[in-house]
């Protein structure tokens, strides 16, 4: 009701410029106002339609992270079992693994530019990203060396490489690498 008083004040405001036109300018106006009025009726239904789909998307996207919300206390004693029973040896520390990665670089016939590390540290494992680069080496050793470290370092993983062609040779045998490892270093 409060909607409507200022609607109605501004029509009786306007009521004597209507009524002051002749017929044909009432109703052309009116027919004016009347397909106005069926357009929007005509969309109220589309309308509706669209809040109710934003409305039941909004449920089950809230619905989907309850279930993680009430899971919460599992999920966390799980995590804590599953650190318990992980072997520290199996996760050597940052200066560790560079060091291995140098020494599987070497047993390869290679000489890897090792870049410093970045870590990201939860509350018992530590991410270190490494980076290794060669330069105009041949692609067949890339692959020997990451075979060699994925045998030798279980909880080193290969993040990304990149590979590029030096110079404009084209087929050149040689190619420039950079591979961005991620080791794991577990702390009681």
């Amino acid at each position: 009701m409060k909607l409507l008083g200022p609607l109605i004040d501004l029509l009786e405001q306007y009521r004597p410029l209507f009524l002051a036109r002749t017929r044909r300018e009432k109703v052309l106006f009116a027919a004016l106002l009347g397909a106005i009025a069926l357009v929007w009726a005509g969309s109220l239904p589309g309308r509706a339609g669209d809040a109710f789909d934003e409305w039941r998307l909004a449920s089950e996207a809230l619905g989907r992270q309850q279930q993680w919300f009430d899971s919460r206390e599992r999920i966390e004693a799980d995590y804590q079992r599953a650190l318990e029973s992980l072997n520290p040896e199996l996760f050597p520390p940052r200066q560790q693994a560079i060091a291995q990665l140098q020494a599987q670089g070497q047993q390869v016939g290679l000489a890897p530019k090792i870049d410093p590390s970045t870590s990201t540290k939860t509350d018992r494992l530590t991410f270190h990203l490494i980076n290794v680069s060669f330069d105009r080496v041949n692609f067949g050793k890339i692959a020997e060396f990451q075979r060699a470290v994925a045998a030798a370092l279980p909880s080193v993983n290969l993040k990304t490489i990149v590979l590029n062609a030096p110079g404009n040779a084209p087929g050149a045998a040689e190619i420039n690498a950079r591979l961005t490892y991620e080791a794991i270093e577990y702390s009681n």
